[in-house]
């Protein structure tokens, strides 16, 4: 069915795809050369006219290169419907203007739809339908923003982990200004909150109300949390090496109890050369009290190795990798305490 163009109108509040000037070439490249393939979904209107559905960008370029009518496919569907189906296409196509899908959800869930049925129609757990509710409400600079890519939905994410409608404000303003990416804005909300928390813990501790400082967003950012020591330092001190989960948690009982840095180092050395020692002295004795139970036998460099004693009678050799002045002094000791 071929309908007019200016009997079809496009609402406002609807999930449109967000496409790339490169994707807008192929379409319009493909329309020129197949002519319109597929139908644009409409729903019937009074006095004649249609409710544009799904193929506002091939309508819009049909129309720019001189179309008078187009091929449409009349749906008869309610409000809720109309609604639930733009969502589900636009969805599909994978990238979309998240407030066109947030208006869109809004208008399905005022026409009687209830958010299980929007989370199970689009593929998506509850959490995130009433996350994309909450869109919007943002302040109508957030939300063109969001509409032209200059801001994503992580960062609105990010955003709402902060304590305060001021504080979101301050970290938007400062993603847009700075043209942060989403890591970057995660890395400016974790430490605004641990300034945040250091805050109300210094006002814990002494009674005094203490005002949290003003947000710094270039400081801030400057500065990422170490993972084994927990501790926030520059961005340039910092490694980023595969590791893997044995040795991080051993890096981080290490730091616990030794400490970082060179007196860490230090504290660690000593613990290992402690540790060494005491396992000499406790191999040097195992050795003696094996020695005290057999008769010796002198050593001498070609002396195998022997196994484990445990009869008595039998006789010992010089272990193959103990000195002869070892050797010796071992023998003293026994010597001296008697069988």
């Amino acid at each position: 069915m071929r309908v007019p163009v200016d009997r079809i109108v496009w609402p406002d509040e609807r999930a449109r795809a967000s496409y790339s000037e490169e994707q807008r070439a192929y379409l319009r490249a493909s329309l020129g050369k197949y002519g319109q393939l597929s139908d644009i979904l409409v729903r019937p209107l009074q006095g004649g006219r249609y409710e544009g559905i799904d193929g506002e960008s091939r309508f819009n370029e049909l129309v720019g290169a001189g179309a008078s009518d187009v091929d449409v496919r009349v749906l008869e569907l309610n409000d809720k419907d109309s609604a639930m189906v733009n969502i589900l296409m636009n969805v599909a196509r994978g990238d979309q203007d998240p407030m066109g899908v947030s208006l869109s959800l809004g208008k399905a869930l005022e026409a009687g739809m209830a958010m299980e049925d929007l989370a199970a129609a689009t593929g998506h757990e509850l959490e995130w339908v009433r996350f994309m509710l909450l869109l919007r409400d943002l302040p109508t600079g957030y939300q063109e923003a969001l509409r032209d890519g200059r801001l994503l939905v992580t960062h609105i994410r990010q955003a709402v982990r902060l304590p305060n409608p001021q504080e979101m404000d301050a970290a938007l303003e400062a993603a847009i200004r700075f043209e942060w990416n989403t890591a970057v804005m995660k890395n400016y909300v974790d430490n605004r909150l641990a300034e945040l928390t250091a805050v109300a813990r210094m006002r814990e501790r002494t009674g005094v109300e203490i005002p949290p400082p003003a947000p710094e967003p270039e400081r801030l950012v400057r500065y990422a949390q170490c993972l084994v020591c927990g501790e926030m330092v520059p961005n340039e001190e910092l490694n980023l090496p595969r590791v893997c989960d044995g040795c991080y948690t051993f890096a981080k009982y290490a730091v616990s109890q030794c400490g970082k840095g060179d007196p860490g180092m230090q504290r660690l050395y000593r613990a290992l050369e402690l540790h060494q020692a005491w396992d000499q002295e406790r191999r040097q004795f195992l050795i003696a009290e094996d020695l005290k139970r057999r008769p010796l036998k002198e050593p001498s460099l070609g002396t195998p190795v022997p196994g484990p004693a445990s009869q008595e009678g039998e006789t010992i050799s010089k272990p193959r990798d103990m000195s002869p002045e070892a050797w010796e002094r071992i023998k003293a000791i026994i010597q001296e305490r008697g069988p």
